[in-house]
């Protein structure tokens, strides 16, 4: 793959996470909106990214999609009240626990 079209993949990558990160700010107004932004950002930017790094050390490409997927869960746990998955919630305040 070309440096350009390397360049071009991480460029979009990491506009897909600002999107998210400002989307999961700016919707607070519609948490179910924010969210379906957040993480549609974070499934565009992982894969971006990871093409964009793909050539020619593919350790690289499997270091970089685990840190970028601990970073999403992690800001999402930061940024909001709670975080739920697969149905169970977790949050840092007990006001919390039964989500929305």
């Amino acid at each position: 793959m070309s440096d350009e079209i390397s360049t071009a993949l991480i460029i979009g990558a990491f506009l897909a996470m600002v999107v998210a990160f400002i989307a999961g700010r700016a919707l607070t107004h519609k948490p179910e909106l924010g969210r379906r932004v957040y993480w549609g950002g974070w499934a565009l930017a992982i894969p971006l990214f990871a093409l964009g790094m793909a050539a020619p050390f593919w350790p690289n490409v499997v270091a970089a999609v685990s840190i970028l997927g601990i970073a999403s869960i992690g800001l999402a746990y930061v940024m909001t009240p709670y975080l739920t998955i697969s149905g169970y919630t977790y949050t840092m305040q007990d006001r919390f626990r039964s989500g929305e």
